[in-house]
């Protein structure tokens, strides 16, 4: 018998033809991020069971860790499904007694009646989101208990962001654990999962700030696929798996524009208005399973806004293309996506990497009047033909650090580098430095060359454009921004700062 053909991440790996999916329809799928200005990060295509398709944008890896936003509640709803199986609690079992320490004296005795289906769901009965106002307190379990219902508990869907906080803390009532080292034996190690959390303020395990990498995130969506197996082995009974993935609740009253928003809800899933199900969270990140089809689509990516138009770029590049029986190969297609997944990066190829004025002011040092910055001189060294190497002199330090060229990045460790933010706040849900950022520069033309400055802690990237027209640098900063919201306390933060263009004291 022939070995069986393995993608890089171990999965089984086959052509997109002999699965009845275009290779062209693929890279129709990446040209949408591409039109819409969407920072896609990874994807991963399978049908199946094979993979046919997986990519990383340098300089994220298929390892990378990377935020979850709200994709965490389905990890949160899976442990109380766990719970469910070994007979902990049933769904149709009211929570308060096993939250009781949490719960005001004054309390509207409806949330008596509140059972662990309705969490599940999001119906707890709340009018409003609860939780800003759960973060604002020293107790978010016993705020989310002090906020008055508007409904009676299971009546009414409403994407409430403070629900999965409380089901993460029944879960440790029940199970004497915290979330992530329940899961460990039951759901983490047997998929091979590598999986960091935070926690709030007051301590607790906080499902908004879990962690995977994209190939963990992709076989998170595969479980659900498979119905709650892996590897020949049940874990999860297959009744619960489906459930999850169900139209349990309708939600088609919420105010969201999109038509996939609108199919129906499970267990902590939302349905597909094409069928199938999918587990989703702010900013692109996305595990798309289509059952009746076998095809799974898993996305990470990083924007603030338009992430829910790519349940839309996979059902009309690849669900509508897609045929039962195997397609002719098509070998000119599929050298083509490789080679652009080969190649894929969040910086352009299409730059250079030499420039005639790049003879004249490398290793010049430039001086600036006094800035917001503190930024108070910059040097380019290009004598090095695979990288360049930036000087900057800011607030009474030096730093130094490598620029890789087209769409190759070289580290950088230590403080942020000219824009950069912060970061040690990720340092609870990261096992990385948050210091460290990577750095990738082209020449746009004869006379601009640009740096993109990324943080892999935050997926943010800052940018120096560097413009030597008319004898004079003018260096253009724009500062990096964190992804939404603050992961520790969850404060807003702004999604763009303005650049600052500051000009050089001296000609070249």
């Amino acid at each position: 018998m022939a070995e069986e053909k393995k993608s890089m991440e171990g999965f089984p790996a086959a052509s997109p033809e002999s699965c009845g999916v275009p290779s062209r329809s693929i890279l129709n799928f990446m040209d949408r991020f591409e039109q819409e200005g969407i920072e896609l990060h990874s994807f991963y295509v399978f049908r199946h069971g094979k993979q046919l398709a997986a990519a990383q944008a340098k300089p994220y890896g298929a390892d990378t860790l990377h935020r979850l936003q709200s994709a965490g509640k389905t990890i949160v709803g899976l442990a109380a499904l766990f719970c469910v199986q070994e007979g902990r609690i049933q769904l149709d079992d009211p929570v308060t007694p096993y939250l009781r320490e949490y719960l005001p004296p004054d309390m509207d005795p409806r949330f008596h009646r509140m059972t662990l289906y309705d969490l599940l769901t999001m119906r707890s009965g709340h009018g409003q989101d609860t939780f800003h106002q759960m973060q604002c307190t020293d107790n978010w379990n016993r705020a989310f208990f002090s906020l008055p219902l508007n409904h009676d508990p299971g009546t009414f869907w409403l994407y409430n962001n403070g629900i999965p906080h409380v089901l993460a803390t029944l879960v440790q009532q029940l199970t004497g654990e915290i979330l992530p080292q329940y899961l460990k034996p039951r759901f983490l190690d047997p998929l091979g999962i590598r999986m960091t959390y935070g926690f709030n303020e007051q301590g607790e395990y906080d499902p908004a700030v879990t962690c995977l990498s994209p190939q963990d995130f992709a076989k998170l969506a595969l479980f659900y696929a498979q119905k709650g197996r892996w590897e020949g082995r049940q874990l999860l009974r297959e009744d619960l798996a489906v459930q999850s993935g169900k139209a349990l609740v309708p939600n088609g009253h919420n105010d969201r524009t999109d038509a996939d928003s609108h199919c129906g809800y499970g267990f902590q899933i939302w349905h597909n208005e094409v069928g199938g199900f999918r587990i989703a969270g702010g900013g692109g990140q996305y595990g798309l399973i289509y059952p009746e089809s076998g095809l799974v689509v898993s996305t990470m990516a990083f924007t603030p806004v338009k992430y829910n138009l790519i349940p839309g770029f996979v059902r009309e590049t690849i669900y509508f293309q897609m045929q039962e029986k195997p397609l002719p190969e098509d070998p000119d297609a599929l050298e083509e996506l490789r080679d652009r997944m080969r190649h894929f990066s969040l910086v352009s190829r299409h730059g250079t990497s030499r420039s005639s004025v790049g003879e004249h002011i490398s290793g010049k040092e430039f001086t600036f009047p006094e800035n917001p910055l503190g930024l108070e001189s910059i040097a380019l060294d290009l004598s090095h033909p695979e990288y360049a190497r930036i000087t900057a002199r800011q607030k009474g330090q030096t730093v130094s650090a490598r620029c890789g060229y087209q769409g190759q990045w070289l580290a950088h460790e230590g403080a942020g580098f000219v824009v950069e933010n912060d970061y040690s706040v990720f340092s609870r849900i990261f096992e990385t430095d948050t210091n460290r950022t990577l750095l990738s520069g082209w020449w746009e033309n004869e006379y601009t060359f640009q740096v993109n400055i990324r943080s892999l802690a935050s997926m943010g990237g800052g940018s120096l454009i560097f413009d030597f027209r008319r004898q004079q640098l003018v260096l253009t900063c724009i500062p990096a921004h964190l992804n939404g919201r603050n992961p520790r306390t969850m404060a807003r933060q702004a999604y763009k700062f303005q650049p600052i263009i500051l000009t050089a004291e001296e000609a070249w």
